[in-house]
């Protein structure tokens, strides 16, 4: 998942994926390397960010 997504929002998206179906595994893909972003997706229920 980008989280430059155009009309998105990726973060609310990433939880909502890990709620409705734990199962499923988000990664998140960014060229944003900032603290931020990656402990709000981290914090979102993403695997992993690269």
């Amino acid at each position: 998942m980008d989280l430059a997504l155009p009309e998105s929002n990726s973060i609310a998206a990433a939880e909502q994926i890990r709620r409705d179906r734990p199962a499923t595994q988000v990664v998140i893909l960014s060229d944003k390397a900032s603290e931020e972003h990656i402990f709000r997706a981290l914090n979102a229920g993403a695997l992993g960010y690269v």
